[in-house]
């Protein structure tokens, strides 16, 4: 089997940080006709009780970009997300992780200047990785899959930048295959958002 991935999440925690701190400096530098809203994500993955056993409800953290022509209807959406779920089996203690990255359109809407309700759709691409218990040691097995996903939420606009609200996301992927068993990819999101957000004309 494939060789254990310990502190797996910290690479993609890492990415998220350097993403949200490089994302500001870049779009300042970008032509004014441009939007954007880049929004860190913290929430929870929940997957079947049945498919995943041990695991299910899974800690997920991420960045949704939303960015494009500000006289355009749609924003492009590129998102990243990784999860993770650990359980204890006797004296060990089992893991599995999930990485998505997810490719689509945006739509954000604004209403009394402040409240940006929105939602998107597109493709999926995920890998997923998950432990077992054996005589001998821990096992660990990974997989890809892909599929499509569809969401959205509500952000708060505070000052000129600062985002905060929450979202709800559900993807709908081919199942992974682990140990030699199907496992089902579809799996329900939610979390808040924290993020920045381009400045818009009569914002105050």
């Amino acid at each position: 089997m494939k060789a254990r991935r310990r502190g797996s999440l910290a690479i993609p925690i890492l990415l998220a940080i350097l993403a949200g701190g490089a994302a500001p400096s870049a779009a300042i530098a970008a032509a004014e006709d441009w939007d954007w809203n880049y929004n860190a994500l913290i929430g929870t993955r929940k997957v079947g009780d049945k498919d995943w056993k041990p695991f299910h409800e899974y800690t997920e953290i991420g960045v949704e970009a939303s960015w494009g022509k500000a006289d355009e209807p749609v924003l492009f959406a590129t998102d990243f997300y990784a999860s993770q779920d650990s359980q204890r089996d006797g004296s060990r203690t089992l893991f599995s992780n999930n990485y998505q990255l997810q490719l689509g359109l945006r739509k954000i809407w604004t209403f009394s200047k402040r409240w940006n309700p929105y939602g998107g759709a597109g493709f999926a691409l995920g890998d997923s990785d998950v432990d077992r218990n054996k005589a001998h040691g821990i096992e660990n097995d990974s997989d890809n899959s892909y599929g499509v996903w569809a969401g959205g939420g509500i952000f708060y606009r505070i000052g000129h930048n600062f985002n905060v609200g929450v979202a709800v996301r559900a993807s709908v992927m081919r199942g992974y295959r682990l140990f030699g068993v199907e496992r089902g990819g579809n799996s329900a999101h939610v979390g808040f958002v924290l993020g920045w957000g381009a400045e818009r004309g009569g914002e105050k």
